[in-house]
């Protein structure tokens, strides 16, 4: 850049760097900008251009329409093509192909960026002083953008830019490539202007950042990066091959409820967003890509939260970006600058609900300037969609639907209601606007026109008076089948009525997040919660819909958190309500079982998710399709249930099936196909294929670093995965360093006292005990412990198995039995079951193992009843043979040695079969064998010895502590040798 071009017209308060006063740039040598240029790159220009028609005189005429068009604004743009459309029918169709193939027609890219201006683009970098995404001390805003941003060849991070897809008065969009070496991928880039929002961002930016990171929705786009590349700010945003909204459906010619079906999807993946106190504030078309597959997906979370933060004490920035939105589809608070609440996104809905009825904008008429359009939004009514003068319709919106006429009457009316004036006329959120459009793709009444509903049902019962006088079985008939559509009525006006509550409530918590309520410093996201907790009984009790849906939010959230102790009960609430007010077979009750599971699959209770999965297979994928994101995830949950309980053929079935359904819901560059990776991860370790199962991480291992904060929660899960199969393959270097590093990053992204972190420490203690650490296991374990009632988690599927674990640490560390712990550990595991499946049964060998160490059989043999008595025994064959070889040291410990001998040389042949195993765990195995051959006097006990020797992990330190038993072994009698490593093996 060259520096500021305006000269006289620059007034003083100029952020963009004068001429000489450029900061350094990275990337190749930059052209000076033609001033005839519209920000169009010659060189693309002229190869769009040159391959349209051979006559020069022709392309010359095109290409001075093309800079021409691309230097209006988006009403003036299309007054030029219809006037070429009367003079030039052929060159007007060449333009509109050439605005689609270059990117910036403005119902896709212009749209998305904001009105273009004679200059739309920001500067090169900030110029010195400047804030992230805004001014220095004392300096203003400018009113006039700059010359571009950057060009091709540019690096941003880890990112270098391809061709840019579009500029406005936001910023420039450009389609990126991965240039790290990492891997090969493609990310659209935003570069936002500077003077967009106030200098209070950037902790704006690092706070919401974790919050934004929670938006997984499949209709959602993901934000993958954002950072600061010198100075410059940038967003790296999902790609998202197809065509806007607009498009899609004028090149479908798509009819009306087609049309509501896209419009219904995007309004889903808005609600989502609202239950995570997220806004967009920014919704429209161009906002929407439709893929290939016909699904949409909503753009630009990220950005519309980073600007439009939800605080009352930013009134500049609100007012700022209201004037920023695109005019056509924002709400009458956004042009005032008022404060901004989910009533915008709802009035931005209606806007798109009625653009897809009528082909027309309800305010914006070809020609009509931005002054125009504000004055009919706050002052006039609009014409309903049916009546919309097709002379008024503009050729690059979506086009009037084929069969219009169904859009009469209740979408006319769930339109107007989105869209009145004031916001608290409007739907009371997404969802009750949502409820009125499946309600008319059902036939059934909205609860917008319930009024006409009674009204009609009044006038037939007096038109047909006769008839009920003449038959009274027709008019029972009758006046049932008219009970229950005042019944359905009454029913959609709950929903809104709940919606409504659901919404206040959700804004009294925004609200209380104000730091002038918390002694000037904002609350965490966990007091806010917390607080949320406490209030919804109390508050909600009565109203089950209500109730049933604050529920979930809070459910998801502190599942989000890793705080199962908190979810798990909240989630068994939210069954208990949802069953009493709808019965167990509503799709409400249906979801909140399935809630309950996805909790069950994270803190690690299989049997619990089979239980509950299982029965709702059928029911699932009839409510929701056998080929959709809804059944996929079911196949998911079955899936690593079945491998954690060992039902390792159903398991490869289920996941085979889940592979065929995400191969076809998902692009091969989808990050849910590393969801898919990490849940075969499992069934190969399950299967005890511990090579493959590293293959199956390793292979996306260079993706985990770009993830982005949308995924920074399930890659802290790979990282662990990683480092637990490592251990389990006795690969120790620098394992334990990166466990307390991915530690660190745990409890940074999700606090102190998190599940994930409990998890991790509890691996960690497993490799110091294999290690023959005990001492500094228990230490590890006890740091656990602390933590956890520091965090107030009080559940006993998280404390218990930690409690155990450390206890048998100590224990193995030389400490004394601390007998009423052990027996008030043990009476819990058998007196709830709570702790289930695989942790209850490794929970009771911590605990048996303690005891056999300490030389209390007795207690020994509790504990073993306790595992012993798990049903998932039944179907674990892998953990079915560490029962057996504990079970085994027992009965060696009584003298029961041909018992013992079975037992142990069962677990012995279950290692020799299994295809990787951990090689620890083949070692000790064959050194019991020989302890107990040794005990019994049998002559083979030396060449059991000598293979236990061959399989000893040479990655053991040499004062490992079953070394000097190993040695002590052979000098021992037979004897002697039955307590020898026992509760150690």
């Amino acid at each position: 850049m060259a520096g500021c071009r305006r000269r006289r017209r620059c007034p003083r308060t100029c952020r963009w760097p004068r001429r000489g006063t450029e900061p350094a740039r990275r990337g190749p040598p930059r052209r000076p900008p033609d001033p005839n240029s519209s920000g169009v790159d010659g060189e693309r220009l002229r190869a769009v251009i040159d391959d349209t028609q051979p006559d020069p005189a022709w392309r010359q005429r095109l290409a001075e329409a093309l800079r021409e068009a691309l230097s209006l604004s988006i009403s003036a743009r299309r007054e030029l093509l219809a006037r070429w459309r009367r003079e030039d029918p052929a060159l007007a169709d060449a333009l509109q192909s050439q605005l689609d193939a270059i990117g910036d027609l403005a119902d896709e890219v212009d749209d998305t960026l904001g009105p273009a201006t004679q200059a739309p683009f920001p500067p090169s970098r900030p110029a010195q002083g400047d804030t992230l995404f805004g001014t220095g001390p004392g300096q203003e805003a400018a009113d006039d953008p700059g010359p571009p941003a950057a060009a091709t060849g540019d690096r941003i991070g880890a990112w270098r830019l391809l061709h840019r897809l579009g500029a406005g008065g936001m910023g420039e969009v450009w389609l990126a490539e991965r240039d790290d070496g990492l891997y090969a991928a493609q990310a659209a880039i935003k570069l936002l202007r500077g003077d967009v929002a106030g200098s209070g961002l950037v902790a704006r930016f690092e706070r919401e950042r974790a919050l934004l990171a929670r938006l997984t929705h499949p209709g959602i786009a993901r934000l993958l990066d954002a950072g600061v590349d010198q100075g410059w700010p940038f967003l790296v945003i999902e790609h998202v091959p197809g065509r806007t909204l607009s498009r899609h459906v004028r090149a479908a010619a798509l009819p009306v409820a087609a049309r509501v079906r896209l419009l219904l999807a995007v309004a889903r993946a808005v609600a989502y967003a609202h239950a995570q106190l997220v806004l967009h504030r920014d919704l429209k078309p161009a906002n929407v890509i439709v893929t290939p597959e016909a699904e949409p997906k909503l753009l630009d979370f990220g950005v519309a939260t980073l600007l439009d933060d939800a605080g009352q004490a930013d009134q500049a920035l609100t007012r700022q970006v209201g004037r920023r939105v695109t005019v056509g589809y924002a709400a009458p608070e956004q042009v005032l600058g008022g404060p901004m609440g989910t009533a915008v996104d709802v009035h931005a809905l209606g806007v798109m609900l009625y653009e897809l009825l009528s082909g027309a904008l309800p305010y914006a008429r070809p020609g009509d300037d931005r002054v125009a359009i504000e004055h009919a939004l706050l002052h006039t009514e609009p014409v309903r969609p049916t009546r919309v003068d097709p002379q008024v319709v503009p050729d690059d919106g979506p086009g009037v639907p084929p069969d219009v006429e169904r859009a009469r009457g209740d979408l006319e009316a769930v339109a107007a209601k989105a869209m009145r004036k004031r916001p608290a006329e409007r739907y009371a959120s997404v969802e009750a606007l949502i409820d009125d459009l499946e309600a008319w793709l059902a036939h059934r009444p909205v609860s917008v026109r319930r009024d006409d509903w009674r009204h009609r049902g009044r006038l037939w019962l007096r038109r047909n008076a006769v008839f009920a006088s003449a038959g009274a079985l027709v008019v029972a008939s009758l006046v049932g089948g008219l009970a229950v559509a005042l019944w359905q009525a009454g029913r959609a006006q709950d929903a809104a009525r709940q919606s409504d509550r659901v919404t206040r409530y959700l804004g009294e918590l925004l609200a209380a997040g104000n730091p002038d309520r918390h002694g000037g410093r904002p609350p965490t996201v966990l007091q806010l919660l917390d607080r949320s907790r406490t209030e919804v009984e109390q508050r909600f009790g009565d109203d089950p819909g209500t109730h049933a849906r604050l529920l979930e939010v809070l459910v998801d959230t502190y599942r989000d958190l890793n705080r199962y102790d908190i979810a798990i009960p909240l989630a068994e609430r939210l069954i208990a309500v949802a069953d009493g007010a709808w019965g167990p077979d509503d799709p409400r009750s249906l979801e909140a079982r399935m809630r309950l599971a996805r909790i069950y699959v994270s803190q690690g209770s299989p049997d619990k998710v089979l239980a509950i999965a299982e029965p709702l297979r059928a029911r699932w994928a009839a409510l929701h399709g056998a080929e959709s994101f809804e059944q996929a995830n079911l196949l998911y949950l079955l899936g690593i249930g079945q491998s954690r309980v060992g039902r390792l053929v159903d398991a490869e079935a289920t996941l085979a099936e889940a592979q065929r359904l995400v191969d076809r819901l998902y692009r091969p560059d989808e990050f849910e196909h590393l969801f898919f990776a990490n849940y075969v991860h499992g069934l190969r370790v399950a299967q005890e294929r511990l090579g493959d199962a590293e293959a199956v991480l390793r292979s996306n291992e260079p993706r985990w670093a770009t993830a982005g904060p949308t995924y920074a929660r399930f890659v802290l899960v790979l990282r662990r995965n990683l480092l637990a199969v490592q251990a389990m393959r006795a690969h120790y270097d620098g394992v334990e360093a990166r466990a307390q590093a991915l530690m660190a990053d745990m409890d940074a992204l999700l606090g102190r006292g998190n599940d994930m972190t409990a998890g991790l420490r509890l691996m960690l203690a497993s490799l110091l005990s294999d290690l023959g650490r005990d001492a500094d296991a228990a230490e590890a374990l006890r740091r656990n412990e602390a933590e956890l009632a520091a965090a107030g988690v009080v559940h006993a599927a998280q404390r218990v198995p930690v409690a155990a674990r450390r206890l048998s640490a100590q224990v193995l560390a030389g400490e004394p039995l601390p007998a009423p712990e052990f027996d008030a550990l043990l009476d819990t595991l058998q007196g709830s079951d709570v702790v289930s499946g695989p942790a209850r049964v490794q929970a009771a060998m911590a605990l048996m193992r303690a005891a056999l160490v300490a030389g209390d059989d007795a207690r020994a043999a509790r504990a073993l009843g306790l595992a012993r008595a798990d049903p998932v025994l039944r179907t674990a064959d892998a953990l079915h043979s560490q029962v057996d070889q504990l079970e085994g040291q027992l009965q060696r410990a009584r003298g029961q040695l041909d018992a013992a001998l079975s037992l142990v040389q069962a677990r012995v042949d279950h290692l020799a079969r299994a295809p990787d195993p951990p090689p620890l765990a083949r070692w000790t195995a064959q050194l019991d064998l020989a302890v107990v051959l040794h005990a019994r006097g049998d002559a083979g006990a030396g060449a059991a010895l000598a293979a236990a020797d061959a399989l000893r992990p040479s990655a053991l330190p040499a004062g490992h502590s079953l070394n000097a038993m190993r040695r002590e072994l052979s000098a021992l009698p037979p004897e002697a040798a039955r307590r020898a490593g026992l509760g150690r093996l």
